[in-house]
């Protein structure tokens, strides 16, 4: 019969034992940070008339998962643009007054070209990605760094 002694058994047991823990942890700031900057970015990059399209760009945060999503009806009309189509000149008469066009002009232009695509989510993921990579590196840093000291 063989006696082996295994040192540091008990601190690397404890490790173990706190790992799921520390991961959490640390997956969730990096989770609800690299969430919020991208929150952030989109509200600046959407299109802002009356605001109400960028206020409406809500983050649903679940453990290790957001979701950021804007909620307006019309969110996907300026992401992908529209097809030609009628739209009547009273009801581009608010936005037409606030930047200085008429809402006949604007309406005949939507029937003949449509609108233009404004890709303002689109250009957030790629204005970001390097940004949330970085958080997710220092996210493992920091996960290895409190594994290797056990704080």
């Amino acid at each position: 019969m063989y006696e082996i002694e295994i040192e540091g058994l008990k601190e690397l047991q404890g490790i173990f034992t706190e790992a799921p823990i520390i991961v959490g942890e640390e997956l969730q700031k990096a989770t609800m940070e690299a969430g919020l900057k991208i929150q952030s970015l989109e509200m600046k990059n959407s299109p802002h008339d009356t605001g109400n399209l960028a206020r409406g760009i809500h983050l649903d945060y679940q453990p290790i998962q957001v979701t950021i999503a804007p909620q307006a009806n019309y969110a996907s009309y300026p992401e992908f643009g529209t097809q030609p189509h009628y739209v009547s000149p009273q009801q581009l008469m608010g936005w037409a007054r606030r930047h200085g066009l008429n809402p006949y002009a604007v309406s005949k232009s939507i029937q003949k070209h449509g609108t233009k695509a404004q890709y303002y989510v689109r250009n957030t993921v790629g204005q970001i990605g390097e940004e949330v990579s970085e958080i997710f590196t220092n996210c493992l840093g920091n996960i290895i760094k409190r594994l290797s000291t056990g704080k």
